[in-house]
């Protein structure tokens, strides 16, 4: 149910102290801008707007939530937000709601990359297009963190493919930290980083950055094959029922066995995945076909894919679709919802070449929630950037 504002006058309430905190300057839009798009608003019980909703969650001072028009016979919301109209089924589901908004728009207008300086340590190489994939994972870690940390008391963050912390794109100078640096810059971080990382000289720069950039930092280093280091990995997840995980796996092939994800999906832990199916299974059909290669094997955890695959082959389904939707299959095995292709978002080159997908997989509707968010805002992306 909503509630419209009351077109009898309101005592405004005492407003909120100028300046802010210079933290919520930064993501929040200016104060005083009078929202366009609800002229007549819409209020919770709380009579409060998605802006003003953000300031109860982060400072204790009183608010003003709302201020008389020129007509004087209406109220209008301060500030602009994005709520789509529906029906609600209580004040606590549509106060939930403005909460969320809020949270996705401020971490929107957060800019999701950072730019270091030179350090002279080890950088991994990557390409241009790689900076969309490491927008949708910091703004996804900045929702799970923040959206999950009244929930979870413990939440863990893992990268099994960590890198060096610094990546630079190939051809030019230009740096930016790497998926690790950019989960221990959220608002509010994960309680434990444990990072896996096979290449020793990588570690090393990455534990020389973490210690000397987020040294409050609770941080477990994993040196070896993310598939055979996998135990050692667990163990460095706390025990409880209190811990929830979020898991980012990001090889640079079809590396990655579906005996690790079986093993780790024992813990409340979501994963994201670059599935690299376009760049390298669609290019060797025939090299993974064979009878001798078991990439497909591991990666899939079913033996018998090849025979699955003739009958897709036939119904002219493309190898990359066929091994999506297959491994997402075997995730449902596990207890995952089921996601469709469609919502697996796909990374181009400079060129428009299809590379590889980003698919998110969890036990709880929640994360997918959070998933869609992060996909309208890679649509949007163009004008936001």
């Amino acid at each position: 149910m909503l509630f419209p504002f009351s077109a009898a006058p309101l005592e405004p309430v005492r407003p909120a102290p100028e300046p802010v905190r210079p933290a919520l300057a930064r993501i929040l839009p200016p104060p005083r801008k009078p929202c366009q798009r609800h002229k007549n608003g819409v209020i919770t019980s709380a009579g409060l707007c998605a802006r003003d909703l953000l300031f109860a969650l982060f400072m204790p001072q009183p608010v003003q939530p709302f201020a008389r028009n020129p007509a004087g016979s209406r109220f209008e919301c301060r500030h602009p937000h994005r709520l789509k109209r529906r029906k609600y089924r209580g004040v606590g589901e549509y106060r939930a709601n403005m909460i969320f908004c809020a949270r996705m728009a401020a971490a929107k207008r957060t800019n999701l990359l950072v730019s270091p300086e030179p350090d002279g340590l080890i950088t991994t190489p990557i390409g241009r297009w790689a900076l969309d994939k490491y927008r949708l994972v910091s703004l996804y870690s900045r929702l799970f963190s923040t959206g999950m940390k009244n929930k979870w008391p413990n939440r863990v963050y893992i990268d099994l493919c960590a890198g060096s912390g610094f990546s630079q794109i190939e051809g030019t100078g230009q740096l930016c930290y790497g998926s690790p640096l950019l989960a221990m810059s959220v608002p509010h971080p994960f309680n434990r980083y444990i990072l896996c990382e096979r290449d020793e000289d990588s570690l090393n720069a990455l534990h020389q950055r973490v210690h000397r950039l987020f040294p409050t930092r609770e941080v477990r280093f994993v040196l070896g094959q993310h598939d055979e280091k996998i135990r050692e990995v667990a163990k460095e997840i706390p025990q409880g029922n209190s811990v929830l995980s979020f898991c980012f796996i990001d090889p640079f092939d079809l590396s990655i066995k579906f005996s690790t994800i079986r093993y780790l999906s024992k813990y409340r832990l979501d994963f994201l995945l670059v599935l690299m199916l376009n760049a390298y299974a669609h290019r060797n059909v025939k090299a993974y076909t064979s009878i001798t290669n078991h990439k497909i094997d591991d990666f899939l955890g079913l033996p018998d894919w090849r025979q699955r695959w003739q009958a897709e082959e036939k119904n002219g389904t493309p190898f990359a679709r066929f091994l999506a939707e297959t491994f997402s299959k075997q995730m449902e095995t596990l207890g995952h919802l089921a996601v469709p292709f469609h919502k697996m978002k796909l990374i181009r080159s400079d060129t428009n070449l299809p590379l590889y997908r980003l698919a998110l997989f969890s036990k709880n509707q929640l994360a997918y929630k959070y998933w869609e968010e992060v996909l309208k805002y890679s649509t949007d992306q163009s004008s936001l950037f």
